[in-house]
């Protein structure tokens, strides 16, 4: 009797862990997605280009790819290897002129996050590449995580010389010189290049603002060494052969975060990230680019200014004469713009005059992100000229779920859809310096009026209706002066329309020539053409402004979407509500079949 009631005790108590286990399966099982449409789903559709100009999938397939790197002198074989890939949680992926893509090196980083991207503290792993044709070296720069503590460090890898292989002969890894300073999730080693035989890597600050000053840590540099991973004796700071001493291998100090590194006309430039504003500038043997925790000094020795900050990464030169682009696009950097909750990612481009040491031209995008997937495909981290076109790497996945190495090719036969003439309203205005003076949605300067639409409607239609403003235009309809008397026709326009109407047409004539009806007007004359002022107006007058406008609410909405992408298949809510009905299911189960178990044994 004893036995036949511990079997059935322990039976209900199986029972209940099954009924537990069961709902808790059901309840976690993450809603399937609907299947998209091929279309839609096509990742090239996230991208605008600049006019003439194809974008195409070269390859897929990537786990969070940050760098590439071409081989310079390719073999003529289908399986001969074309360019190398880097992955962020550790494998180095090698292409094949037949687009094959092959493993070359896995677990590298060694560095796993207690959570993944986007958490802030995810960012550690391979960062860089480069190469060294002559003698078949691979260098990869990364951060990686010894006794729980974050360093820095450098591989090489030896293969196939000028040619390359699909996997490595040998490898060994420099570490001496940094294993004396941590690193930090982020600001870690950046970007590295290879002329002359001498290696170049810039490395961020870690956040210790002070060591990017001090020549006893390799933090905040620029460094140079052999390919051997030794201090070279013409180093400006140079002191022994040591290769533990940061000293011997600095090349220049100062910075914040030096991720992109180029050498163009035999000149080493770095693109570095800064707080509001990034910089671009050449790098000068033992110089101090003054790198003290603001935004002035980032400022300081500059080429170029990026504001609002574009966060440039990695970066490549397209020189003169080059046969993958027309002359317009040749003589320019090429920066990977990673992007912020403020402002798409995508691609720049920046012409830079050698002969007099300062830019040719004000920065333009190449590339531009314009999807709506919550910020998948947005933040591009690699990017490399290659032998038809620019290739460059989100850090996410696209909306078919895998990472891509796009490539934009020079083709006007088959130009992309979405080219960057079809103007992004909030784009052209933060080009030509609107937010400098004006807010919109309460980001932007407060020199001139919000441009929020309630408020500015309310506030132009009692000006344009007012008997002030129409005694004043006849006046000005006397005035023979400039820009006065050509705008005459505009401003018997103005005054002809009535409501929305008549803000609109008053709008797209201020854009155009601020002095219109005001020749005390303090807003610059920005030569904005009619077809941009008629996009702008639109924008700032639409119904829907509120929407457009806010940019930052915008991307804030992305991010939470591309959040909650990323925790998928995990989902900590339905893993809490597995857990209730599992519990509750179980003594529910449990009281039922006890009551089926005692009215069994009820005599007869």
């Amino acid at each position: 009797m004893l036995n036949n009631q511990l079997s059935w005790k322990f039976f209900r108590v199986i029972f209940c862990l099954f009924l537990l286990v069961s709902c808790a399966s059901a309840a976690a099982e993450p809603t399937p997605e609907p299947t998209p449409d091929p279309a839609l789903a096509d990742p090239i559709n996230d991208w605008a280009v600049q006019p003439g100009f194809s974008i195409a999938v070269d390859t897929a397939g990537y786990h969070f790819p940050t760098a590439i790197a071409f081989v310079p002198q390719p073999g003529a074989g289908p399986k001969d290897p074309l360019y190398f890939v880097t992955e962020l949680r550790g494998k180095i992926k090698v292409i094949t002129n037949d687009r094959s893509v092959y493993t070359f090196a896995d677990d590298v980083a060694a560095f796993e996050p207690l959570q993944e991207l986007p958490h802030e503290h995810a960012q550690n792993g391979l960062s860089g590449i480069c190469l060294a044709p002559e003698h078949g070296y691979v260098f990869v720069t990364l951060a990686y995580q010894k006794n729980f503590v974050l360093h820095n460090k450098i591989v090489r890898f030896k293969t196939t010389p000028d040619t390359f292989a699909l996997e490595p002969e040998s490898q060994i890894e420099f570490t001496e010189v940094f294993e004396s300073n941590t690193t930090a999730y982020a600001h870690q080693i950046g970007q590295c290049q290879v002329i002359d035989d001498q290696l170049y890597v810039g490395v961020g600050d870690a956040w210790h603002v002070d060591e990017a000053q001090q020549l006893d840590s390799t933090n905040g540099k620029i460094l140079r060494m052999s390919l051997d991973g030794k201090p070279l004796p013409d180093n400006p700071y140079y002191l022994d052969q040591s290769i533990s001493r940061p000293a011997n291998y600095v090349w220049a100090l100062g910075f914040r975060n030096p991720f992109g590194l180029a050498f163009a006309h035999n000149r080493l430039f770095t693109a570095e990230n800064g707080l509001a504003v990034d910089r671009f500038v050449e790098i000068k043997k033992g110089k101090n680019y003054l790198w003290n925790g603001s935004d002035w000094s980032i400022g300081t020795n500059a080429d170029a200014i990026f504001y609002p900050s574009i966060a440039p990464v990695q970066v490549d030169y397209c020189d003169d004469g080059s046969p993958i682009f027309p002359e317009a696009y040749t003589n320019h950097f090429y920066f990977a713009s990673f992007g912020d909750p403020t402002r798409p990612a995508g691609v720049i481009m920046l012409k830079y005059d050698f002969a007099e040491d300062e830019l040719g031209t004000v920065p333009t995008e190449f590339v531009s992100y314009r999807g709506q997937s919550g910020g998948q495909g947005n933040s591009v981290i690699g990017l490399a000229l290659g032998p038809d076109g620019l290739y460059f790497s989100p850090l996410w996945p696209g909306p078919d779920g895998t990472g891509h190495i796009f490539r934009v090719s020079y083709d006007p036969l088959h130009e992309h859809a979405l080219t960057l003439t079809e103007l992004d309203p909030f784009l052209l205005m933060e080009s030509k310096g609107c937010f400098g003076c004006h807010q919109l949605g309460g980001e932007g300067g407060t020199l001139g009026p919000s441009l929020d639409r309630d408020p500015m409607v309310a506030r132009l239609e009692e000006r344009l209706t007012s008997s002030e403003y129409q005694r004043m235009i006849a006046e000005l309809n006397q005035n023979s002066s400039e820009p006065l008397v050509s705008y005459v026709h505009e401003r018997d326009q103005v005054l002809a329309e009535e409501g929305t109407d008549q803000v609109v047409t008053w709008i797209r004539y201020r854009l155009i020539e601020p002095r219109f009806d005001d020749p005390l007007a303090q807003m610059p004359n920005l030569n904005i053409s009619e077809e941009e002022a008629v996009v702008i107006t639109e924008n700032l007058v639409s119904e829907k402004t509120e929407e457009l406008g806010d940019p930052l609410s915008n991307s804030l909405y992305r991010i939470r979407g591309m959040i909650d992408r990323r925790l998928q298949p995990v989902r900590y809510r339905h893993l809490m509500l597995a857990f209730v009905l599992g519990f509750f299911s179980a003594i529910f189960g449990g009281f039922v079949f006890n009551r089926v178990i005692r009215w069994r044994r009820k005599p007869s």
